[in-house]
């Protein structure tokens, strides 16, 4: 419940922040929360994502990289498939 209490937070901050290029250090934060407890910093992200993702096109790279290192572990494959899934439907990469 906390959880999702905080996750909505960040999103609804991220919308405004990101907007403006005022939080460069959001993807240090979920990184960090990643690296703790990876299953929390992608629920975090998925909020972030769900309220701000078209502001995180700067992010992609890291993004994807921390997903394909998240794909291998069976615990937190579900977290990451929702955000890689968020961003494909949400962008077309296959006209990338």
């Amino acid at each position: 419940m906390v959880q999702k209490a905080l996750g909505a937070l960040i999103g609804a901050v991220a919308t405004i922040a990101l907007e403006d290029k005022q939080w460069p250090e959001l993807m240090q934060v979920i990184g960090q929360q990643s690296q703790i407890k990876i299953k929390e910093g992608l629920v975090v992200l998925g909020y972030v994502l769900d309220s701000s993702g078209d502001f995180l096109t700067d992010y992609y790279e890291d993004l994807f990289l921390l997903f394909d290192r998240c794909l291998d572990q069976p615990e937190v494959r579900k977290e990451a498939m929702k955000c890689v899934c968020y961003l494909w439907q949400q962008h077309n990469f296959d006209k990338a």
